[in-house]
């Protein structure tokens, strides 16, 4: 737990330490002794990508998966989020919406997913490579951008939906509301 017994910090100093950390650091939050716990926690998301990976794969393809680093074309080795238990099919799972709290298109979260593509399509050794997708909205802006050519073909990436259990899709979505309550500014 990190305390500040100094003066209180000008807005630069704050937006700098913002920069530094790569988040969004409320003022009032900073000189709170509760900052971390106040905080909105990822810890769902980590549930619900490792639920996509043990169950919901398991169900769309008959065979059990787990994370695990695969080579790539250039050397190296990345951990990937699901590869097949024959080591035929790798995965990489979005738990993202595409909207924003703004209601705009998220710029950081497709840059993230076309990323994680790149690697995906790098990896040796894989016959089939998926994009596992929680949230529709942005499946289907991958498709689209699929269908437009401005995204490799489902002959090359599939994109597929696994639907979450009705429970585990509405902690996530709590869990979104509260991480975009952080970051959206007051009115």
């Amino acid at each position: 737990m990190f305390t500040w017994n100094g003066p209180e910090p000008t807005k630069s100093c704050l937006r700098a330490i913002d920069i530094l950390l790569g988040r969004f650091i409320p003022m009032d939050i900073f000189t709170s002794a509760q900052r971390e716990s106040d905080m909105a926690d990822s810890t769902i998301q980590k549930e619900v990508e490792k639920w996509v990976i043990t169950e919901g794969l398991k169900d769309k393809f008959g065979q059990a998966f787990a994370g695990k680093a695969l080579s790539l074309e250039w050397g190296g080795e990345l951990q990937f989020n699901g590869v097949s238990s024959d080591g035929s099919i790798g995965v990489c799972v979005s738990t993202s919406s595409y909207k924003t709290a703004g209601q705009k298109g998220g710029s950081g979260k497709t840059q993230k997913i076309k990323a994680d593509t790149l690697y995906l399509l790098n990896a040796k050794a894989l016959k089939r490579r998926v994009l596992a997708f929680t949230e529709m909205d942005m499946l289907t802006y991958f498709k689209g951008q699929q269908a437009k050519g401005r995204f490799p073909p489902a002959s090359t990436v599939e994109l597929i939906h696994i639907k979450l259990p009705k429970a585990l899709a509405d902690r996530l979505g709590a869990a979104k509301r509260i991480a975009s309550s952080e970051v959206t500014p007051a009115v």
